[in-house]
């Protein structure tokens, strides 16, 4: 009879939840750990474990390479990294991770790290698929498994090339392998939240509120304290000591208006203001909602987005001036809404918090068919919260104005109405659409304040402001009618004459400082251009640039004149020749002296003019000292009506209108 030779005691693996699997063997009924499952130290001690045991056979270790890691050693050292980048707090991206590494586990903890390729990959997608993962979760599990493996390749564990083979594949489209797609999270009914307070404790009831009024997420709320909040204003500021984007070097500062200051005063003198976290505070409100037999919705449910806001010009100068004034903001809060993006991209930007745009944006667009069809459309009627129509005289008043259609279309937002020149006329009546102004800022208040400077209106009068026909004179092109009286209006819109703007030019240049900035106001475009000739043979500057044209004509070569002409550190070009694109609503900074070419037959035209041409130079500090310049605006216009003005005090006003029968939205602003 043979005698059996001995058992080998078999290399066992212990697994473990939080950190790496460990390795233990049984020798003689006593059991002995080895240390890191996998490791070559283990592997180093189980066979100094069997040398101990005699009746044990000779045992042939395997070949284990510290360079070539198992994925259990990989995601083990990712883990702890994890742990360490975040400051050793719990935080939900190593909770991720670790929902990330139980799934690897199942199907490659002993497979080496190197060999995890492209066809891997692909395997765990539909392990998350299976899972019943949602195409959202699963692209962001995939986003911190190849960060896993690009830490691999950074601490020389993997290839080079790991991460690189990862990137060959495409992501998951929707639909694929009947991946889930994640349900559209909607706002808490106010009805359930109403429900839900009411079966709040008073303190936590506040808290609530305070979410709804100034859209802090709950982790803010829970650390709001005095020292935190600068009271300073009739809105406080609140800057939390840390908030989700603190890792970016992003400034977080939250509002709180004077509703949720009410709220929260009687608090501010506890130390902390609210002594609850926010898990503490979302378990109040799933009881509170159990009581009050509703569904369980949690803090960060309540309807607390951020307001999104539209501005609506008519001219694209109006809408980039704006889109630069909010500079300050982040780059991924603005949107300017441009028909070339819109085209390139297929669809109408919807990321962002203020949106910039014209009307002729929205109006152009077409459809599938490739019929016309109006942009604006492609936006739910409540996407915007407020809009600001500026010139709100031009276009969105008028009924017949296909504009009109705007505004009526987003009629759920507020509306707030800018103009310096409110009309009355049947169909742009600016008042009967908006409502009367709710605040009028004269430009008598503009020039008291500092914001405008003085002006003087100088009139010029020649022998050539009326004009008929006479058979010694030489008609160049068209028809003239015998015995008509030109007056004039009528001068460079029906009728012209070089001689006679060679000779106002000329004048004109003799009574200017020719190095000072200058805007020229001209009847229509072709006049503007007919002035840039003449003033450029009558100028004693050499610079062939000194005076140019800046009309919708001109495209983005005005656009360049215009800022260079707006910079005040340049002095060329000098003069700017116009007709009516920059009559309203465009800051001229630095004009010196505004000369109107072409008669003013409306208080309406004269009175957006003259703020435009009125803005005072901006300062410059110089070796800490301000220079600033405040020199008068001189204004030159034509006789006529125009000389009414020099004999009264024109009082314009900035006006701002809103249509009180749309404001239906409500703003998380306090």
């Amino acid at each position: 009879m043979t005698t059996p030779s001995p058992r080998l005691p078999k290399y066992c693996r212990q697994r473990e939840k939080n950190r790496p699997d460990r390795a233990y063997v049984v020798v003689d009924g006593k059991r002995i750990q080895l240390g890191e499952h996998g490791s070559k130290d283990s592997y180093r001690r189980y066979a100094e474990a069997l040398e101990s045991d005699p009746e044990s056979p000779a045992v042939e270790l395997p070949i284990v390479a510290v360079s070539d890691p198992t994925m259990v050693r990989l995601m083990a050292e990712y883990l702890k990294f994890a742990i360490t980048r975040y400051g050793g707090n719990k935080t939900s991206e190593v909770t991720h991770l670790r929902g990330l590494m139980k799934l690897l586990r199942k199907r490659y903890a002993d497979d080496l790290a190197k060999d995890f390729g492209p066809k891997a990959y692909k395997l765990v997608r539909l392990d998350m698929i299976a899972a019943n993962w949602s195409r959202t979760y699963i692209r962001d599990q995939c986003g911190r498994l190849k960060r896993m493996i690009a830490y691999g390749v950074e601490e020389e564990l993997l290839p080079g090339d790991a991460k690189h083979r990862l990137d060959a594949v495409g992501p998951l489209r929707r639909g694929e392998h009947g991946v889930r797609e994640t349900p559209k999270v909607k706002p808490v009914s106010v009805a359930d939240l109403q429900a839900t307070i009411k079966e709040l404790t008073p303190v936590r009831a506040d808290m609530v509120n305070l979410l709804l009024l100034t859209g802090m997420r709950p982790g803010e709320l829970c650390q709001i304290d005095k020292e935190f909040i600068d009271m300073a204003g009739d809105v406080w500021l609140y800057r939390p000591p840390t908030h989700k984007t603190q890792h970016k070097d992003k400034s977080r500062v939250i509002p709180i208006g004077p509703k949720a200051q009410k709220l929260l005063t009687p608090y501010l003198f506890r130390s902390p203001c609210f002594p609850w976290t926010r898990d503490s505070l979302r378990k109040s409100i799933r009881r509170a909602a159990k009581r009050a037999k509703v569904p369980h919705w949690r803090s960060a449910d309540a309807p607390t987005r951020r307001p999104r806001i539209l501005f609506l010009a008519d001219r694209n100068i109006l809408a980039d001036q704006a889109f630069n004034s909010f500079s300050a903001f982040d780059e991924d809060a603005l949107v300017r809404i441009d028909p070339e993006i819109i085209k390139k991209k297929g669809r109408v930007p919807k990321n962002g918090s203020v949106f910039f745009t014209i009307f002729q944006t929205f109006m152009t667009g077409t459809d599938e068919s490739g019929e016309s069809s109006p942009n604006f459309g492609d936006y739910p009627p409540d996407f915007f919260d407020f809009i600001v129509i500026d010139e709100c005289h031009r276009g969105g008043a008028n009924d017949e104005s296909n504009w009109r259609g705007i505004l009526e279309y987003f009629s759920p937002a507020v509306q707030l109405g800018l103009t310096a020149t409110p009309k009355r006329k049947d169909n742009a009546d600016t008042y009967r659409y908006f409502g009367e102004p709710v605040y009028t800022y004269s430009l008598k208040e503009g020039i008291n304040d500092g914001y405008l400077t003085p002006f003087k209106v100088r009139q010029i009068e020649t022998t050539l402001d009326t004009y008929v026909y006479t058979s010694d004179d030489t008609i160049v092109e068209g028809q003239v009618k015998q015995g008509k009286r030109y007056e004039e209006e009528d001068f460079n819109r029906i009728i012209e004459i070089d001689e006679r703007e060679m000779h106002r030019v000329k004048l004109f240049m003799e009574q200017i400082d020719q190095s000072q900035k200058t805007l020229v106001f001209c009847a229509k475009q072709g006049h503007a251009l007919t002035i840039r000739d003449i003033i450029n043979q009558l100028k004693s500057s050499t610079h062939p640039d000194y005076c140019v044209r800046v009309t919708a004509d001109d495209g983005p070569e005005g656009e360049r004149f215009l800022k260079t002409f707006q910079d005040n550190e340049k002095t060329i070009p000098t003069i700017l020749t116009t007709s009516q694109k920059l009559s309203t609503g465009v800051d001229e900074c630095v004009v010196v002296i505004a000369k109107q070419l072409t008669t003013v037959n409306s208080l309406l035209i004269m009175s957006a003019a003259i703020p435009r041409d009125s803005l005072p130079v901006r300062t410059r500090r110089i070796a800490g000292e301000t220079l600033k310049d405040h020199g008068h605006v001189l204004g030159m216009f034509e006789a006529g009506q125009a000389s009414d003005f020099g004999k009264r005090e024109i009082c314009v006003a900035e006006q701002l209108f809103h249509a009180p029968d749309l404001c239906s939205s409500y703003f998380l602003l306090g």
